[in-house]
């Protein structure tokens, strides 16, 4: 309760100003910024494991579709389709996030592989 009342007083009058700047970055991410989100995606998550915690199954991401979906994107794992129609209408919404992140998924798979060949020399 007393942390609660701390953060309203904190917070009390600025809650405008703090929806902005959450839009602003979180929502209109620069290019850089994105690509600095995605390596750190990259290196924090597992997608494979990430997606046996979802509590329920994923829906297509697609807009204005929503159905149940059992693809994901076959170059970053990250993002859910119900089919190929729907992946390539998302497609120019989601292809630069998609390079970005394969793009770190592969170097961080390449340095894993560098370290564990140092590991075993």
């Amino acid at each position: 309760r007393r942390s609660t009342q701390l953060w309203e007083s904190k917070c009390s009058g600025k809650w405008t100003d703090i929806a902005n700047k959450h839009y602003r970055e979180i929502f209109c991410m620069s290019r850089e910024r994105m690509k600095k989100q995605a390596e750190k995606f990259a290196a924090t998550y597992d997608m494979d494991v990430m997606s046996d915690l979802i509590a329920e199954p994923p829906k297509c991401e697609a807009e204005g579709c929503g159905d149940p979906a059992a693809k994901r994107c076959s170059s970053c794992a990250t993002a859910w389709y119900c089919g190929r129609e729907c992946q390539v209408k998302h497609w120019p919404r989601h292809k630069e996030a998609c390079k970005m992140i394969s793009k770190t998924v592969k170097e961080k798979k390449a340095n894993q592989a560098a370290r564990e060949t140092v590991a075993a020399n």
